[in-house]
């Protein structure tokens, strides 16, 4: 395999999947959902929200929101971490302050519970489908940068210039080899 054919089979290893990247490293596109509603923030931000409860996804845009606290334009109050909401306070929840500690807790029913489970089921599915493929494209740059390496040695084994002669010294050379190398003096 010559050096062209070698960097060819590289771009091959290299790019073959490769999926353009948005502006935002941490901006993740992400697949579509299902039924997504648009709702407005207080500040006039459009985000959508494929169901107004905890585990629901919201989208800026193309991208997963950012994490942290937002108010719509309702009043309704969600905290959003990797894209999920994980609180969400209507503005009636917010006018209810509880007498006791022990009316904080509501209640759990086995299906809440079930519910749940699968969702983190999905979860721990979904990241493990991830990691398969992280490692596969580890693989892949791995084969990548042994190839790499060895184009190095065939472009520092492979010169592209002919060897030069060394020069001979004056003493080892022929009588005819000293008279040309005598400078030519003109009169």
């Amino acid at each position: 395999m010559n050096i062209k054919e070698k960097f060819e089979a590289i771009k091959k290893v290299i790019f073959a999947d490769v999926v353009p990247t948005p502006a935002d490293p941490m901006a993740m596109p992400m697949p579509p959902m299902a039924e997504p509603t648009k709702y407005t923030l207080k500040d006039g931000t459009v985000i959508t929200i494929d169901k107004l409860e905890i585990g629901g996804m919201v989208m800026n845009g193309d991208v997963v929101a950012a994490d942290g606290e937002y108010t719509l334009e309702d009043g309704t109050s969600i905290t959003v971490m990797a894209g999920s909401i994980v609180e969400l306070m209507t503005p009636s929840d917010a006018a209810i302050e509880p007498l006791d500690a022990a009316k904080q807790v509501a209640p759990v029913t086995p299906a809440q519970s079930v519910d749940a489970m699968k969702k983190l089921q999905d979860n721990v599915t979904a990241m493990a489908a991830k990691v398969d493929e992280l490692n596969s494209k580890f693989a892949k740059q791995m084969e990548a940068n042994k190839q790499l390496f060895e184009l190095v040695e065939m472009v520092a084994n492979e010169s592209k210039v002919a060897p030069v002669e060394q020069p001979k010294k004056y003493e080892d050379m022929t009588a005819l080899e000293q008279f040309k190398a005598r400078p030519k003096i003109k009169f």
